[in-house]
């Protein structure tokens, strides 16, 4: 496995782990809240190739190589720096890599504008330690 793929894995993990948590909590509304946002696209623009996550109804995660037509999603930033992100949901280094432009979120549909809202909700909310 090279480092990227490592990466990658880490990403798909840490968003897979976010999203089945999520779920967990919903209780009765389960069944309309996946009826709405899933599957969900995201697209992956980074410093040399481009990927898209795959999520379905259940929380899992799919990872694929290259671009998807239509994204509900695009996440724009180096793979080392998101997988760092996910893992450890440092407000500080999430918003200053905003605000510097290293990172961008652009939802690009209605189920991806509520599942942006609700990922940076749980992400600000919860800082953890690197591992």
């Amino acid at each position: 496995m090279t480092e990227r793929d490592g990466l990658l894995e880490s990403l798909r993990s840490e968003l897979e782990t976010i999203i089945k948590e999520e779920l967990s909590k919903l209780g009765e509304i389960k069944t309309l809240i996946r009826g709405i946002l899933m599957p969900l696209t995201i697209r992956i623009e980074s410093e040399d190739k481009n990927y898209h996550l795959m999520v379905d109804g259940g929380g899992a995660v799919s990872l694929f190589s290259g671009l998807c037509g239509h994204p509900d999603i695009t996440i724009f930033g180096k793979l080392d720096e998101l997988a760092y992100l996910m893992r450890t949901r440092d407000k500080n280094k999430f918003i200053s890599d905003s605000k510097a432009g290293n990172l961008r979120v652009s939802p690009h549909t209605f189920k991806g504008l509520l599942a942006v809202a609700k990922l940076m909700e749980t992400f600000l909310a919860e800082q953890r330690h690197p591992n």
